[in-house]
């Protein structure tokens, strides 16, 4: 397969595929019945999977934890597992702001 652009028209490229010169993305891009942009795209997803592309190595354990009486706005996420992640959004509760 090459990386070049496909030049010629829609028919050559899926029968390009059909015999292993492009690649199921290439094909999708020719393609317009829905059935077969989801088999394409499975088979895209298999090649990523086999290639371990966007597989997590690590994810850190994480539990947050707080009482709704003592403070707010407090939130957890996905992406960052500790609890300090938005502090800056915390409101501690029955405490008046001061003002000037």
């Amino acid at each position: 397969m090459t990386d070049a652009p496909w030049l010629d028209d829609a028919s050559s490229l899926v029968d390009a595929f059909r015999a292993g010169e492009r690649s199921p993305k290439e094909e999708l891009q020719a393609t317009f019945d829905a059935a077969d942009q989801i088999s394409l795209q499975q088979q895209m997803d298999k090649l990523l999977w086999e290639d371990a592309y966007g597989v997590t190595l690590f994810q850190f354990p994480g539990l947050t934890f707080w009482d709704e009486n003592v403070v707010t706005n407090v939130s957890g996420n996905t992406f960052v597992p500790y609890y300090f992640w938005n502090f800056w959004e915390w409101e501690p509760v029955g405490v008046e702001e001061e003002t000037e």
